[in-house]
């Protein structure tokens, strides 16, 4: 049961484009509805950044007939990559400077070289590497040229073992090598991460969740899905972040000499806040009144972490408005607090480049709803 795929729609999609079935899908396996009330925007991990900065966006070329469904997107030599949904067509690359629409490719199935969903999406060079959590592939899609001619582009696949013996069910996973990978699921022994080989078998289980109640029995599916949140990896996969959804938690992870990865960091300023249900046979987790959402979306540049994040307490009034954000925290990739970015416009997803220059972030038109790419220049604030 991959409830994951659900929320990754709605915590990367903007304000137009969040339907109300998928809200009421949304709200009938994660949400009491009876929760009421909202409070200001949570300080604790805001205090950590000294260094504000407020930025204006300008809009990107890229013509609005030109946006699908976007569900994700990465960034890399100046293009921009999109993952779409419910499209002929799964991913557009687009010239950021120019706005054309170099490319679209990848077919909707369960065809050798189809997919059906998009639940991670990160980009390196000339490789797109994608998840489908639907149909547990993982894909390595390569471009002979500048991803301008589809014809050249050759597929990668990894079907990840979900057979007799499997102890995990990822809903995530990322490339840390061309032979190992990294996800977060279900883990049947209760460990929060999940490393898979370049064959999609399950290696093993490492960092057990961070409880606020350690003693309390605790289901596998149910810490998968109240423990679920965004993740980044850096660009040459030696440093990787995990940011919480619900609750406000991070934890920063390396490579140590031999290889072996390792965590460099933990920030808890609020944990998890939900209750266990049985569902139609199956466990899930209903978020508390007390529940504040967290982090919306990450990503990473050559040298550090960006991060969209919320920190409000729910409600049941306006649900869509907390999968879209205008704070963004960097971090260094060692966990240390550098800067906290307020953009002029929520976003509900972003991408930033390589050499910490651009920031460009996926957003609705305030007028007429219209889907727009918006950029940032953050030249000025790079560190070296």
């Amino acid at each position: 049961m991959f409830l994951d795929y659900h929320m990754n729609y709605l915590t990367h999609t903007s304000v137009r484009n969040i339907g109300i079935c998928r809200l009421l899908e949304y709200c009938s396996i994660l949400l009491m509805l009876s929760i009421v009330g909202c409070t200001p925007s949570y300080q604790g991990i805001e205090a950590k950044f000294k260094q504000i900065e407020r930025l204006a966006s300008v809009l990107t070329p890229i013509a609005e007939d030109d946006i699908a469904n976007p569900s994700l997107m990465a960034t890399s030599n100046g293009l921009l990559f999109v993952a779409n949904l419910h499209t002929d067509r799964i991913f557009s690359v687009f010239d950021i400077q120019t706005g054309h629409k170099l490319s679209e490719f990848g077919t909707t199935g369960r065809g050798p070289e189809e997919l059906l969903s998009v639940s991670t999406l990160s980009v390196n060079q000339n490789r797109l590497f994608v998840f489908d959590a639907m149909t547990h592939k993982f894909a390595t899609i390569t471009s002979s040229g500048h991803w301008n001619d589809p014809i050249h582009m050759t597929y990668n696949i990894i079907n990840v073992n979900l057979g007799e013996g499997s102890k995990t069910r990822p809903f995530r996973l990322y490339a840390l090598s061309d032979s190992l990978y990294v996800g977060t699921g279900v883990g049947y022994d209760n460990s929060q991460f999940h490393l898979y080989n370049h064959t999609g078998n399950f290696l093993h289980s490492f960092e057990p969740y961070s409880l606020e109640k350690p003693k309390q029995k605790h289901g596998a599916a149910e810490l998968a899905l109240a423990y679920q949140g965004s993740m980044a990896v850096n660009p040459n996969s030696s440093r990787y972040v995990w940011a919480s959804l619900n609750g406000v938690m991070l934890k920063f992870f390396g490579k140590d000499d031999n290889g072996d990865i390792v965590k460099k960091n933990e920030y808890i300023y609020e944990y998890p806040q939900y209750r266990h249900v049985r569902r139609g046979g199956g466990e899930s987790a209903a978020l508390l009144p007390s529940a504040r959402i967290g982090f919306i979306f990450a990503q990473s540049s050559d040298k550090h972490f960006y991060l969209l994040y919320k920190g409000v307490r729910i409600d049941s009034e306006n649900i869509r408005r907390y999968f879209i954000s205008n704070t963004i925290l960097v971090y260094s990739q060692d966990g240390t607090p550098v800067r906290k970015f307020v953009l002029d416009r929520d976003i509900s997803m972003f991408a930033v480049s390589e050499d910490d220059s651009l920031l460009i972030g996926y957003t609705s038109d305030e007028e007429t709803g219209a889907p727009q790419f918006i950029a940032y220049d953050i030249s000025p604030y790079r560190i070296n």
